[in-house]
């Protein structure tokens, strides 16, 4: 192993060591699981918020100045997640934070009390996944039947996400630097 590896590894164990949970943390832990979940979907919430303008500057900025139109009619093939795509492209400022305000709101919630009832990383992404997809489409006026599709859409793309993370952490790879 090369100076290089040695020397990332050991600023990452230092980093890892002087991160200690503040009495914030502390006292949320000591709290009723309704509690804690509140508190995970606020949080997830104010970064979905911030998620929310970063994509609205996007679709202002670089979809709208370079001209790109949305073809309505792949999108009408698409069903219900098609017509969520569309409300997103076409959504003010303020839809665009209150979706990503709910998509990672009800994600961080549904993690926080999957992970707390010791449910693995893979069922907690399906179900946060889900979850987070049905509320997204129920806020965003699409009926329940295209609403648990949209929810079954972004489960799969969790679950390849997952599939993915878990063949990185067990295929054979070697990278060292010499």
């Amino acid at each position: 192993m090369s100076c290089l590896a040695l020397d990332a590894e050991n600023t990452i164990q230092q980093i890892s060591a002087e991160r200690r949970p503040g009495e914030f943390e502390i006292w949320l832990s000591k709290q009723h699981i309704f509690v804690q979940a509140a508190f995970d979907t606020l949080r997830g919430s104010i970064w979905g918020a911030i998620d929310g303008v970063l994509v609205d500057f996007v679709v202002e900025h670089v979809l709208c100045a370079k001209g790109i139109k949305l073809d309505q009619v792949k999108l009408a093939r698409l069903g219900a997640f098609g017509s969520l795509l569309e409300s997103t492209a076409t959504a003010t400022r303020i839809r665009h934070v209150r979706n990503f305000a709910v998509l990672d709101g009800v994600r961080s919630g549904v993690s926080c009390v999957m992970k707390k009832f010791n449910h693995n990383d893979a069922h907690t992404s399906l179900a946060a996944a889900f979850g987070s997809g049905v509320v997204l489409s129920l806020v965003n006026g699409i009926k329940v039947p295209g609403a648990v599709a949209v929810g079954i859409v972004l489960a799969c793309v969790a679950s390849w996400e997952q599939t993915a993370i878990m063949l990185v952490r067990f295929l054979p790879f070697s990278c060292e630097i010499s």
